[in-house]
């Protein structure tokens, strides 16, 4: 039996301390199987970018256990989780997180850099670049580049590194109608394409139902998961 991309088994995550405290994740169990996708879907303050940052490893669990491509992220040091994702996590934010003094390609080559990636690593981003049509842009910079321009440096950033997995925080939610729509085409085509596992963000219905299935989170628990009637299951390529 194919063990899954994603495992939580009764995961709790706290933020903050005193009365500020807030218990954030209450026990989630999940599965995401390698090369489906998933929506977590849920209102403002459900916990679902709590969830995807507890899976990416980006915030520790206070509790249970996650494993991602078969490793218990959770006995992993800072300097291993970082090492870690960028061998199999690439990660798509709401804010684009660019580095301002940095050219487009710059920023999209970081990870292979920071990974000692064997190659070329311009010649890989600039593949990349191209591959979201920013093929003209390489060498501007963020202020230079449009907020859907940005997105798509963003995407190729997270590409670059040819993850296993593809996490994505409402990556819509700083563009408007259209410019959020190629983003999206942009992202569930790197789904198909490379068969990566995808685990989607949202508080947008339909958004959501076009991923193979959709896990809805209230009050930091998941309350629903169920396979929407549209895209099927898809397994990673043997």
């Amino acid at each position: 039996m194919t063990r899954p991309a994603i495992s939580l088994r009764d995961v709790h995550l706290h933020l903050g301390s005193g009365r500020a405290r807030v218990h954030v994740l209450r026990g989630i169990t999940l599965d995401v199987d390698a090369g489906e996708s998933v929506a977590i879907l849920g209102p403002s303050g459900s916990g679902k970018s709590s969830l995807l940052m507890a899976m990416a490893g980006l915030e520790p669990a206070g509790s249970g256990a996650i494993e991602v491509a078969g490793t218990p992220i959770g006995s992993l040091d800072e300097d291993a989780l970082a090492r870690f994702r960028g061998a199999h996590a690439g990660i798509v934010f709401q804010s684009f997180h660019l580095i301002a003094t940095m050219t487009a390609l710059e920023n999209v080559a970081i990870p292979l850099e920071l990974g000692a990636r064997a190659g070329d690593p311009w010649q890989r981003a600039r593949a990349e670049l191209e591959a979201v049509g920013l093929g003209a842009r390489t060498g501007h910079y963020p202020a230079e580049l449009s907020g859907g321009e940005q997105q798509r440096v963003a995407l190729a950033r997270a590409l670059v590194t040819r993850p296993d997995i593809l996490f994505a925080d409402e990556p819509t939610g700083n563009l408007d109608g259209t410019t959020g729509e190629q983003v999206i085409e942009l992202i569930f085509a790197a789904h198909r394409e490379r068969a990566a596992t995808l685990v989607l963000v949202t508080h947008d219905e339909a958004l959501a139902r076009r991923c193979s299935r959709v896990v809805r989170m209230a009050d930091g628990m998941i309350v629903s998961d169920e396979p929407t009637p549209g895209p099927r299951r898809r397994k990673a390529a043997k």
